[in-house]
């Protein structure tokens, strides 16, 4: 975020792009742990930058009808999550747990993923080839995602993205609020971002700006850990759970949840255009409690988890849009509140792996408690983001200029040259969510 505001934005997406694409490839090549780190910390980055970008560049080019273009990058996303296990599945062979037996010439047996029994010299070629066959897969993925910043570049050359108020002028005339007559100016924003559409209830009312913001980025905090959760623990909570399925069934599970979660990815672009984002949110809030509640008899019940899955699949499916719709319908978007949205999805994430991770095989209810919690924090930053705002007015001025504001009803005091002016209160309730 901070680059951006000193650098291009298509420049330093394309470089971050470029060093995920390198990072992805090179993951197989790494001769040790650090290398290994390097390539994590270029995807994480890379990641990143994108979920920063991009929804600032739809909610900039689509303004109020970002709502369903923005669930598009979701279903890519759920694609992705599909079809990347499916590449890497040919090339996988299973982990040797046998004895040590690289120094005599005993032979290892494996089977691959087509149930093909395997037989290598011994552990030390085994786990050479095996390593080798990763190269593969994650070659063609970095190819895949190179493609993305070469377009970028060609963008950037030959038709350059221009936001609106870099190019129009007098948009360095910012102005923020109106009170009757008089308007309010802020030097942070920019006229031309505040004209009809793109004018943001916390444009208005810039005080109340902030604390909307950390509200927005506790909200997408929460609900990324909720979704990113049940991601990385959920095959493993099946496992742990009293019903005790093996890691193939629990894999075979988790698919009831990855396939609705895609699908209605896609559909929600055409939902979205019917719904807000508040009905969206009420809507898949609501089908995500449902899927908890059979979380919990699913725990010694395999059709109950089944239909969780689905439940939970279909309702994580847009809410993460559906929150960066309703943060843009109400707070202008710009760089720095992508970023600082961002930075609350990625710092909620250090959490999972001590909460969950550390007591998933002794406490397996452990995860089902954390996504509940989770949830239930949802609701309850929803609620907070139901802001009242009185605003009281006084009257004009008897003989010059505009009254001050009056304040609960008192009479405000008379403009330049003029008397005080009547003390009339006028209260302006807004409901953002």
């Amino acid at each position: 975020g901070f680059l951006i505001k000193y650098l291009n934005r298509q420049l330093v997406l394309t470089a971050f792009l470029i060093a995920m694409a390198i990072g992805t490839a090179f993951i197989p090549h790494s001769p040790n742990l650090y290398v290994l780190y390097v390539c994590a910390i270029a995807l994480g980055m890379g990641s990143g930058i994108i979920n920063c970008v991009i929804n600032v560049w739809i909610i900039e080019m689509w303004l109020q009808k970002s709502a369903p273009i923005l669930q598009i990058p979701g279903l890519t996303f759920g694609l992705g999550t599909i079809l990347s296990p499916l590449l890497l599945k040919p090339f996988l062979r299973d982990k040797y747990t046998g004895p040590d037996v690289t120094t005599i010439a005993v032979p290892v047996v494996v089977s691959t993923p087509d149930d093909d029994l395997v037989t290598y010299p011994y552990n030390e070629s085994y786990e050479e080839d095996r390593r080798s066959h990763l190269k593969t897969p994650f070659l063609i993925l970095g190819v895949i995602q190179i493609v993305f910043p070469i377009l970028l570049t060609l963008m950037f050359v030959f038709k350059r993205y221009r936001n609106k108020s870099d190019s129009t002028p007098g948009a360095n005339t910012p102005i923020v609020e109106e009170k009757g007559d008089q308007q309010v100016k802020d030097p942070t924003l920019k006229e031309s971002n505040l004209d009809g559409p793109q004018w943001r209830l916390f444009d208005r009312y810039p005080k109340y700006r902030w604390p909307a913001l950390l509200l927005f980025g506790t909200l997408v905090g929460a609900f990324n850990l909720v979704e990113s959760s049940y991601y990385t623990f959920a095959s493993t909570y099946f496992q742990y759970c009293p019903l005790g399925i093996s890691p193939k069934k629990a894999t075979d599970v988790i698919t009831a949840f990855t396939a609705p979660y895609t699908v209605f990815r896609g559909l929600s672009i055409f939902i979205a255009i019917k719904l807000s984002p508040k009905l969206m949110l009420i809507i898949h809030f609501a089908i995500c409690i449902i899927g908890l509640i059979c979380l919990v008899f699913g725990r010694s019940n395999m059709t109950m988890l089944w239909v969780a899955n689905v439940f939970m699949g279909v309702g994580i499916s847009a809410i993460m849009q559906s929150i960066f719709a309703f943060v843009g319908a109400n707070v202008r978007m710009t760089d720095m509140v992508g970023t600082l949205m961002t930075v609350f999805m990625s710092s909620f994430n250090i959490l999972p792996p001590y909460l969950i991770g550390l007591y998933m095989k002794q406490y397996s209810d452990m995860f089902i408690l954390f996504e509940a919690l989770m949830l239930a924090n949802l609701q309850l930053e929803r609620q907070n983001n139901n802001i009242d705002l009185n605003i009281s007015n006084g009257g004009n001025g008897a003989q010059g200029g505009s009254g001050a504001p009056a304040v609960n009803g008192t009479a405000g005091s008379g403009g330049i040259g003029g008397s005080a002016g009547n003390g009339t209160k006028s209260n302006v309730n807004v409901h953002i969510g």
